[in-house]
């Protein structure tokens, strides 16, 4: 449903386009994206887009000098090779943003790729992406601006968001305003802001915390703020999947189960392929929705962003979502986790070591 409504926006642009994605794949889907793209283009409309020097190289075939053979304008965050960069090879740009003239915007955890198409994946990924207008557009393509500028020193002009009282179409009718901010976190001026507001949400909840996330490999401060709600009687479910991408980050999550359930905190695995979806919901009104991860990589060293929303009615439909996931997943036991083979237990605790570096 998303991949259509961003080209959608794209094909609808007037004057700028901006749009930073991790991978941003040269498959079937991707060459829809560099089109519509292109095309916009073509009719003069401004686009800038700035991909991750490591994601890029998930696709062999480079979307970047696609689109500059079409006369896109591209940038690569931090090439992978580079005699001046080398250094921060470990420092990914991991945000996924499309804004469209300063009039809507989408973010959240999908990369550009046909695995998320059902009909083109033999096991399709399962992701949340979400479509943003009003005027936290501006903080969200101020965001882009900054890496675009960090990447190629070049300043750009983005539109500003503006209130078009003319337009009143049948999606803006039914739009009621959320309370939003964006949260940008990095290894720079803004290192350390998701993980102090994922911990401040977690102080303040009085209820129950519900996260989704496909990586949970959270640092002592983070596991100590989960434990101290479950201890004050809030309720806390983790969903994570069964199987993630990445066969030891699996070792290392399963290697925490015990630790995690300790005090009550109930997690579950979810037996669909692969669910890359983001989302912290806390009480019936916090929401945290973008490209964060539970995970050292994410909260340490990437470049990320997300929306901490505050409203009733989103916090409803994502506990909705949720509950749906939640029906396809199984809970986490502590005799299943007693069962585990004596080698199992030693080879996930010694991956766990590194997590760290995860």
């Amino acid at each position: 449903m998303a991949y259509p409504a961003m080209i959608k926006s794209i094909q609808c642009a007037k004057r700028y386009i901006v749009l930073s994605s991790y991978i941003f794949d040269c498959d079937s889907l991707g060459r829809q994206f560099i089109n519509a793209l292109a095309q916009a283009h073509q009719r003069g409309v401004i686009v800038n887009v700035l991909l991750d020097g490591i994601g890029i190289g998930y696709s062999w075939h480079k979307s970047d000098q696609a689109l500059k053979k079409l006369g896109v304008k591209t940038a690569r965050f931090l090439p992978a090779i580079s005699l001046t960069s080398i250094r921060f090879i470990n420092l990914r740009n991991h945000r996924k943003i499309l804004c469209v003239d300063g009039e809507v915007a989408y973010i959240g955890g999908m990369n550009l790729s046909q695995n998320n198409l059902i009909k083109s994946a033999v096991h399709p990924i399962d992701d949340i992406h979400f479509k943003v207008t009003g005027p936290v557009i501006d903080q969200i393509s101020q965001v882009f601006i900054e890496d675009w500028f960090f990447a190629t020193r070049e300043l750009i002009q983005f539109p500003r968001f503006f209130f078009n009282k003319s337009v009143n179409t049948p999606e803006r009718k039914n739009d009621k305003p959320v309370v939003a901010r964006v949260i940008q976190d990095g290894p720079d001026e803004h290192h350390n802001r998701i993980r102090w507001t994922l911990i401040n949400a977690l102080v303040c909840a009085k209820t129950s915390v519900k996260i989704m996330t496909p990586y949970f490999i959270p640092d002592q401060v983070l596991m100590t703020a989960l434990h101290s709600a479950a201890l004050r009687g809030v309720a806390i479910e983790i969903i994570v999947p069964q199987h993630s991408n990445i066969l030891f980050v699996d070792w290392v999550m399963e290697a925490n189960f015990s630790r995690i359930i300790e005090y009550g905190i109930k997690i579950y695995k979810n037996k669909r392929p692969f669910d890359h979806s983001k989302i912290v919901i806390i009480d019936d009104i916090w929401s945290f929705i973008g490209s964060t991860n539970w995970d050292a990589r994410s909260l340490e060293f990437n470049f990320e962003i997300n929306l901490e929303c505050f409203d009733t009615e989103l916090n409803a439909k994502l506990t909705k979502f949720f509950a749906l996931k939640k029906q396809n997943a199984t809970l986490v036991i502590e005799d299943e986790i007693n069962a585990l083979p004596i080698y199992k237990k030693i080879r996930n605790n010694l991956f766990r070591l590194f997590s760290p570096y995860l």
